[in-house]
């Protein structure tokens, strides 16, 4: 398409981001949508907030399915704030699309003054880290801490699979198998990317910590463990009662299941741990989708 000398094409797929739904750590979220002409006359934007509030990490993903890492990752941006906000700051991104197919990402924390801008190209293929020398000495710690954090992530997930893979639909759970079996070529890699890593670390504590009655019952277990004689009666009455029906009435199950997060939600306040479920997860410096 031609317009005031300019020659303008279509995104074939959205531009967006990886961030936090919910409790969901892999959601999409478009930026650019597709079937968008470009150039940009300006950028467009979204505004999201911090969880962490020392680090915002930004995966860009290109596509359009709504689990971000079903779609083309573009890269992944990390900014260490120069000065730490309080959780729940807003934070807006920016993206501008050129006739290049250059990405201009901008991030801003409005009223501090702190903003990082970078840019990615849509097309070019995502470049990998070299050979690692065998014998070499790994000489930061932040690699030796990601393969530690995936190591406990990746048993975490299995044992959640294994114990409470009954309590899954086969979709949830054909997920948790694939992160599993990416978590696993990421591991046996000599020269896997920390940043990938980090990410597969998150999507693995995501698939734990939001997969519905199956997370319930995780929660359950874990919490009786310190709380009350009232509560861990309550709670494994509950537990209970689910076991029982889940296999021939789901509705009652589901019911019996809102209750069982009420019960872990009130124990978990008491010990002064959270005050909701959904906060059990370090989501890496990745944003909040702020819905209004």
């Amino acid at each position: 398409m031609v317009g005031e000398n300019k020659l303008y094409e279509r995104t074939g797929s959205a531009l967006g981001i990886a961030a936090v739904k919910g409790t969901h750590a892999d959601t999409f979220v478009p930026i650019i949508p597709r079937d968008t002409l470009y150039p940009l006359p300006q950028p467009m934007r979204r505004s999201f907030e911090t969880i962490d509030g020392r680090l915002i990490r930004v995966p860009v993903y290109e596509g359009d399915e709504p689990v971000a890492s079903n779609n083309k990752e573009v890269g992944v941006i990390e900014y260490e704030l120069t000065e730490e906000i309080p959780g729940g700051t807003r934070v807006d991104i920016s993206f501008n699309y050129d006739s290049s197919r250059i990405l201009t990402v901008t991030i801003t924390v409005p009223g501090t003054g702190q903003l990082y801008t970078t840019t990615l190209r849509t097309d070019a293929p995502r470049a990998s880290r070299p050979p690692a020398v065998v014998g070499a000495a790994d000489g930061d710690d932040g690699d030796l801490r990601w393969r530690e954090d995936l190591e406990r992530a990746d048993l975490l997930a299995r044992q959640f699979l294994e114990q409470y893979g009954q309590y899954l639909d086969p979709a949830p759970a054909m997920k948790i198998r694939r992160d599993l079996d990416q978590a696993q070529q990421a591991l046996a890699s000599p020269y896997a990317d920390p940043t990938e890593c980090r990410r597969l670390t998150n999507l693995l504590q995501s698939d734990v910590f939001s997969s519905g009655l199956a997370t319930e019952l995780f929660l359950a277990e874990r919490v009786t463990d310190g709380a009350t004689p009232r509560q861990t009666q309550e709670i494994n009455r509950a537990v209970t009662a689910i076991q029982t029906t889940f296999h021939h009435d789901r509705r009652t199950a589901d019911e019996q299941a809102r209750v069982l997060k009420a019960l872990v939600a009130s124990a978990l306040r008491e010990r002064d741990y959270v005050d909701e479920i959904a906060d059990a997860e370090d989501y890496g410096g990745l944003l909040r989708l702020l819905e209004h």
